[in-house]
């Protein structure tokens, strides 16, 4: 019996979800969701826009344009699109990309958005419609917030697509591909999901999932591996400000010996 694997990915989101529900209230006492909920949207996004452009936030976010640089403008990129292609894309990789590809479409990431803001307020005067309202609200700001960043990364690092054959080298204004779009849509749905609970194993899944959109643009030789590292970062980045992120940081380095590396640093209570 063959299963259609984007019902399997659907079915496996909701599941999740409900799961996340029944963790929010405890998630929401112990901060991990933010209460910055005071006024309407727009005033919202005015203070997600502060919190982003803050000092620590954009050294966030250098850190892995940096990391990003290093892959691009290297012969990095270029080895692992083509050990990718050559041993290891599959009809079976090529099933998994397609279905999990949906996630980054602009088109149905608009269906989407539109069916859950109709949906949470129908129902807003239930613990559903309110959790699924925070959620889209969420998700929502991390877009506002975002987009402007993501449309400039792509246009002034001006990397073009693999399957071009082209190298992945920035040269500015050049083409509109450095930082995967793909990567980013697919992942914010995720990273945002995994704020609304506290448990690790449920974190695991969430930011496992967040990485298959992007793994489809690398499969699918749309992106390299740059392209679709900055577009999941500045999807983490920006939930992170949504949310109010200062007690945990996600920041790549480099050592003395030129190796790259990712170092997480919690502050404790």
């Amino acid at each position: 019996m063959k299963f259609n694997c984007r019902f399997i990915v659907m079915v496996l989101v909701s599941f999740l979800f409900f799961l996340c529900r029944l963790d929010y209230a405890s998630s929401l006492k112990t901060g991990i969701v933010s209460k910055r909920d005071s006024g309407d949207i727009l005033d919202q996004v005015k203070m997600d826009y502060k919190q982003f452009y803050t000092k620590c936030n954009l050294k966030r976010l250098a850190g892995g344009f940096l990391v990003g640089a290093l892959l691009a403008n290297t012969n990095i990129d270029q080895s692992v699109a083509d050990w990718y292609q050559d041993s290891v894309r599959s009809n079976k990789t090529d099933r998994f990309s397609k279905d999990v590809k949906v996630f980054g479409n602009k088109k149905d990431v608009a269906i989407a958005t539109a069916s859950m803001i109709g949906v949470s307020l129908i129902l807003h005067h239930t613990q559903l419609g309110a959790i699924l309202g925070k959620y889209t609200s969420s998700y929502v700001r991390v877009l506002l917030v975002a987009g402007p960043v993501l449309w400039a990364s792509q246009v002034l690092t001006g990397g073009t697509r693999p399957k071009y054959n082209q190298s992945s080298h920035w040269h500015p204004f050049r083409s509109s591909h450095g930082v995967s779009g793909h990567a980013f849509l697919g992942a914010v749905p995720f990273l945002v999901a995994a704020r609304f609970t506290s448990r690790p194993v449920f974190k695991v899944l969430l930011y496992s999932a967040s990485t298959f959109t992007g793994f489809s643009r690398i499969n699918d030789n749309a992106h390299y591996l740059s392209q679709v590292l900055l577009g999941w970062w500045l999807a983490y980045v920006s939930v992170g400000t949504i949310f109010n992120d200062t007690d945990s940081h996600v920041t790549p380095f480099f050592d003395q010996r030129g190796g790259v590396g990712i170092a997480y640093t919690k502050q404790l209570p």
